[in-house]
């Protein structure tokens, strides 16, 4: 009989343990066990009973906290700051109820805020985060993202937002233009080319700090006088507009490759010579025309778009200079140009596919010739030829 007294007495305790939340950081349970709010029974663990029992508020910033493995139980959180500790990692994927979370200064590299729908309040500054996923939290009011490793920022389902700030981080794009609840904005210290304000309701925003981009030329608003008058926390070479949308069409020629100057998002191709139809599967920064013609590429930074001037490409299936036949000296050339070789005539064509000049001898001049690259098409007695030169 006492046998199996003290085995039921065994697995009573067990079961007892099997209920106590697994809190493996000394100065996060140190934290919780303190907390009679949290620790009801004021016993030297914290029950997962207690854990779910508690809405408060859990504020352990600065207590040398590297791990908040446990924090999953409190499952009816509604507000937790863990801020200047050294936690590398943050699971609150089962705080559902969270409606305000400060993580600041430790050391994350990610955070997934996806399950925490109900969020207001999101403060992750100075950590290591290199994407931010906030999609799926459209009650946010108020997020600090400041100095992190993000590179792309997609706001659109966000429209509650009051305050933003985006500062340091390595954002090349940032849109705006559907919050018009916003107060204030800062996005200083990043990477921008492209910044969007025009909500409708710019008189609403009482603080503006967008220096420190040195790719912004323009930033479009509602009033660019109004912006002009109010907002001055920008750089010297950046101004307002109510239409910003004028991106760098520019179309480098390489031989008969051509190649959109602009680094962004997304490109698409036309032929200019059929109604500036899409050419299909021609969506890379890169286009290598199969057949001569007339070609432009749209250029889109997932906001605004804006398409290049037409580009003649002539030289299509003529063969390079074969160099036992044919040389081009010197090159870079600044006074004449000789080919060496038996040419018929030859033509020059300057980057947008003009042509510049025509000649029918193996040596003549370029003196007139602007400084820049390039292209000649040869005809020689065996066919077309095509060689490139520099104008100093």
């Amino acid at each position: 009989m006492k046998k199996i007294i003290l085995f039921t007495g065994l697995l009573l305790g067990g079961a007892a343990l099997a209920q106590n939340v697994n809190i493996p950081d000394a100065n996060f349970k140190a934290y919780l066990v303190g907390n009679t709010s949290i620790n009801t029974n004021a016993d030297s663990e914290i029950q997962v009973s207690e854990a779910q029992a508690f809405t408060g508020y859990i504020f352990c910033n600065g207590l040398g906290i590297s791990d908040l493995t446990g924090i999953e139980a409190f499952v009816n959180l509604d507000s937790l700051a863990c801020e200047s500790n050294s936690i590398a990692t943050l699971d609150v994927s089962q705080n559902t109820g969270l409606k305000y979370l400060r993580c600041g200064a430790n050391q994350l590299t990610a955070l997934d805020v996806s399950s925490n729908t109900s969020l207001t309040f999101l403060q992750c500054s100075v950590n290591q985060i290199s994407s931010l996923d906030v999609s799926a939290n459209t009650a946010l009011v108020f997020l600090n993202c400041w100095s992190n490793n993000i590179s792309s920022l997609d706001l659109s389902q966000n429209t509650a937002l009051e305050d933003i700030n985006c500062s340091g981080n390595d954002l090349t794009t940032l849109d705006l233009s559907v919050h018009g609840q916003l107060t204030s904005i800062q996005c200083r210290d990043n990477q921008l080319s492209s910044l969007y304000v025009s909500n409708g309701n710019n008189t609403n925003v009482t603080f503006f700090w967008a220096d420190q981009n040195p790719n912004l030329t323009c930033i479009e608003v509602d009033d660019a006088a109004y912006s002009t008058a109010n907002w001055t926390l920008i750089d010297a070479g950046t101004s307002f507009d109510e239409d910003c949308c004028y991106l760098n069409t520019n179309v480098l020629v390489n031989g008969i490759t051509l190649s959109a100057e602009l680094n962004t998002m997304a490109y698409q191709w036309i032929d200019c010579d059929n109604g500036n139809q899409p050419i299909a599967g021609a969506t890379s920064q890169s286009y290598t025309p199969t057949t001569n013609g007339n070609y432009a590429c749209i250029v889109d930074n997932l906001i605004c778009s804006d398409t290049s001037e037409c580009i003649a490409v002539t030289t299509v299936g003529i063969k390079e200079i074969e160099s036992k036949l044919i040389s081009v000296y010197p090159n870079p050339a600044n006074d004449r140009l000789n080919i060496e070789g038996d040419i018929l005539s030859a033509e020059l064509y300057d980057l947008s596919g003009k042509l510049v000049q025509s000649e029918q001898t193996n040596s003549f001049s370029v003196e007139n010739l602007k400084r820049g690259m390039y292209l000649i098409k040869i005809e020689t007695p065996d066919g077309l030829r095509r060689a490139q030169f520099i104008k100093q």
